[in-house]
């Protein structure tokens, strides 16, 4: 896997390097100006490649079972991102695969709060998923059913989620119901005994 990522971003960083190389050859350019053009894209694209490499690196780690390892490469994309609601985002990932339940919420609330600019039709709706499952774990059922209703709000004024979001989605609210049923079920078996 790590030489796949590897082998990609090599790849990119020659595709880049031919195409500077044949536009400063065309062009009839200085040395120094190749230099200077291959420098800029090396510094635009380090921190993209970076970010899809400990993504592909967390994905794979997190199909062997290492949520330790999950939760390392979701820290590095927060420093990666730390600017935006992105990095707030792999901040509170990298929290929830640690069980620091507490954290991981106030991460992905301030994610949604300063706003996700990196794949927002994505991400939006699956940081309001997280809390949704933080919420559960923390026993908050309340905070959950709010973050559910946004969801289903959304969906219901046109919005649309990949097949595996939706699938997200509805496993949660499974989830969600089942904790109501269960929760209204010892309260019913109270007030008998």
């Amino acid at each position: 896997m790590k030489r796949t990522v590897i082998f990609i971003l090599a790849l990119i960083i020659m595709v880049l390097f031919v195409s500077v190389v044949l536009v400063v050859l065309f062009s009839g350019a200085s040395l120094w100006l190749y230099a200077l053009i291959y420098l800029v894209l090396i510094f635009l694209w380090y921190k993209p490649a970076l970010v899809f490499y400990h993504s592909f690196r967390a994905g794979h780690m997190l199909k062997q079972g290492d949520l330790k390892g999950v939760s390392l490469s979701y820290q590095h994309i927060a420093r990666l991102k730390r600017h935006e609601g992105y990095g707030d985002y792999a901040q509170g990932l990298a929290c929830y695969y640690q069980r620091d339940w507490h954290q991981a919420k106030a991460a992905f609330e301030k994610a949604l709060e300063r706003g996700i600019k990196t794949q927002p039709k994505t991400t939006e709706p699956l940081t309001k998923m997280a809390l949704m499952a933080v919420n559960m774990q923390l026993g908050k059922q309340r905070e959950a059913k709010r973050w559910m209703v946004d969801i289903e709000e959304q969906l219901a004024e046109g919005r649309r989620l990949s097949s595996k979001l939706l699938a997200l989605f509805y496993a949660l609210k499974g989830e969600w119901l089942y904790h109501q049923g269960r929760k209204q079920a010892e309260q019913l078996l109270q007030t008998r005994g």
